[in-house]
């Protein structure tokens, strides 16, 4: 909201910035946490700021490797909101970006792990 209604992406990068510290810091309050981790996540990667994207979003690969994989949590499948499959997705243009950027085989790799559990868990959704 804040970054489509402004033309100032530095203080879009500033509010999304000073909301994602303050949730870090309350954790308790995941879905809010998630809400505001993709719209930084979204501001960080327009304003091309691609390592700060991999960097918030390090927590994701684990969660959502252990998803393609049909694992449980507790006997119960383990499932992703929106805003976690949106995480994914800018994670994933961000590596795809860099790898261009610098030609890396390292962030090449991780981008097709991450485009390929992307389209593991968009079709299970179908299903």
């Amino acid at each position: 909201l804040v970054n489509r209604t402004s033309l100032d992406s530095g203080r879009a990068l500033e509010i999304y910035g000073e909301c994602f510290r303050y949730t870090e810091n309350h954790p308790r309050d995941v879905a809010m946490h998630k809400y505001i981790l993709v719209k930084y996540a979204q501001v960080l990667l327009d304003a091309e700021m691609y390592e700060r994207v991999i960097e918030v979003t390090a927590g994701l690969p684990q969660n959502f490797l252990a998803a393609e994989t049909g694992a449980t949590y507790s006997g119960q499948e383990i499932t992703f909101s929106e805003d976690d499959l949106e995480l994914l997705l800018i994670r994933y243009r961000a590596l795809n970006a860099l790898a261009r950027m610098n030609g890396s085989t390292d962030r090449l790799k991780e981008a097709i792990a991450a485009g390929r559990v992307l389209v593991s868990l968009y079709a299970r959704q179908r299903l």
